[in-house]
């Protein structure tokens, strides 16, 4: 795991599988940071950011996604998904991801449309 700083706050990289992040590496950082005793006013894990479909053209399924999902709530956590490529894994064969399930599973997401023809680029 590498460890930097942008900005004032730290982001702690785990390690990827085919571009996609483990709901079991996203719980295991959020039970260490909960459990280590440090001080309150330490940094503790806020957001998670996924890429949809990720920069190797993987899709996070609907089961992905619903445990990104509960373990982020279950720690007071964001999820964001970077959809600048969206339109392309929504459309997807074999995607079972929908629309709704983004607005309903995640804190916050764009819909990406200069890589698609949209007249007016993204929609946040």
């Amino acid at each position: 795991m590498r460890i930097g700083r942008v900005h004032g706050h730290k982001v702690e990289i785990l390690p990827g599988r085919d571009g996609k992040l483990s709901v079991q590496d996203v719980l295991a950082c959020a039970q260490r940071c909960r459990d280590s005793g440090g001080a309150e006013y330490l940094t503790r894990p806020a957001l998670v950011c996924i890429f949809f479909p990720t920069e190797s053209g993987t899709l996070c399924s609907l089961e992905e996604l619903e445990a990104l999902s509960a373990v982020c709530r279950r720690f007071g956590m964001m999820l964001f998904a970077d959809g600048a490529r969206m339109s392309y894994g929504l459309m997807a064969d074999g995607c079972d991801v929908t629309l709704k399930d983004f607005g309903r599973l995640a804190d916050a997401f764009y819909l990406g449309g200069t890589k698609c023809g949209a007249m007016f680029g993204e929609a946040p």
